[in-house]
């Protein structure tokens, strides 16, 4: 996939390398029109869209951007 025609990205906050708060998280991509999928043990993957990666991935070191399920 190019990565340069994502428009949605999947991060991935996994409770175990993650500092920040969750709600802290979804409460900035949610007011952005974002989504949230819940996995198993707390893992969360948030679907952020493009204009505001840059600041969400800049929140915590532990977040890491999932490109295979990331979108156009």
């Amino acid at each position: 996939m190019l990565e340069s025609l994502i428009t949605t990205y999947c991060v991935r906050y996994d409770p175990y390398y993650c500092k920040s708060d969750p709600e802290r998280l979804w409460e900035i991509v949610q007011r952005h029109d974002g989504r949230v999928h819940a996995g198993a043990v707390g893992i969360l993957d948030f679907y952020v869209p493009e204009p505001i990666i840059t600041q969400i991935l800049l929140m915590d070191a532990g977040l890491r951007v999932k490109h295979k399920k990331s979108y156009i």
